[in-house]
């Protein structure tokens, strides 16, 4: 893995005032050096020496985030740092010896936060440490994603619309959908528009806009990147059953339908 504090930053609308918000409390640069470790020892095939690190990287972070006051900016941060850590421990669950590796990085935080009387249960929480020990995410080893066949500028306003009406969170990160994957990564989106976001992407395969490569299914590509904000498989159960279920609900689907409708054609150029 190569990514950096920007790369992360860059999933956000607020990006320059969540990097503003570190600089205030001097943690960019802490955050940053964080990050290269942990990117050092990936892509030095260190993967067992991480544990080692995990202590003191919690330690230095922690240090400054306990003496912020404001609860407002301390929960932005912590929130920011849930995202980069939980990136970081599925990309580390997804490699050989990850159960090894994953307990002792488990063991050597609870021995700092004892150390220095941190709450490891609430750092349990915001790393989702626990979970990913739990449901062990699997690798993704088939790279499947979707072949935009209308214009790009049609694409760049409809995603636009998408995160205006916050059911992405990220502009870039959504694209991604439609160039081959080439790293794992996820798409963030939020769930309370799991419904719509299903709709979507059914009314986009009906309007001939998008095309499935490396498989057959048209929700195969939203099913396997797809996460809430949390970190959290958008799609537990079988995608088609989902969209069965919504469609049960006739006017609300329709009324999801037109919604999105509309969405879609008033970004489409006119031929």
């Amino acid at each position: 893995m190569n990514k950096t504090l920007f790369s992360f930053l860059e999933n956000y609308q607020n990006s320059d005032d969540l990097h503003a918000l570190l600089i205030k409390y001097n943690l960019d640069e802490i955050i940053t050096k964080a990050i290269d470790s942990i990117n050092g020892k990936l892509n030095g095939n260190e993967f067992n020496e991480l544990p080692k690190i995990s202590g003191i990287i919690l330690n230095d972070i922690n240090g400054i985030i306990s003496n912020i006051n404001n609860r407002n900016e301390k929960k932005q941060i912590e929130y920011l740092l849930s995202d980069i850590f939980q990136d970081y421990i599925k990309n580390i669950s997804i490699q050989d010896n990850s159960d090894t590796v994953i307990n002792d990085i488990i063991e050597n935080l609870k021995i700092a936060c004892e150390y220095r009387g941190y709450d490891y249960n609430i750092l349990t929480q915001i790393l989702g440490l626990e979970k990913t020990k739990v449901l062990k995410p699997k690798s993704i080893t088939k790279k499947t994603y979707y072949e935009w066949l209308g214009k790009e500028t049609e694409l760049d306003e409809i995603t636009k619309d998408l995160a205006d009406k916050k059911i992405i969170y990220s502009i870039k990160e959504f694209k991604k959908l439609f160039k081959p994957i080439t790293d794992s990564f996820y798409v963030k989106f939020n769930k309370k528009y799991k419904d719509e976001i299903i709709v979507f992407f059914q009314l986009l395969k009906d309007k001939k806009l998008i095309k499935p490569k490396g498989t057959s299914g048209h929700f195969a590509p939203l099913t396997q990147y797809s996460v809430d904000n949390e970190n959290v498989f958008l799609i537990k159960k079988a995608i088609n059953k989902e969209h069965e279920r919504i469609k049960k609900n006739v006017v609300r689907h329709q009324e999801i339908k037109e919604k999105l409708t509309v969405v879609i054609e008033k970004n489409l150029i006119k031929k």
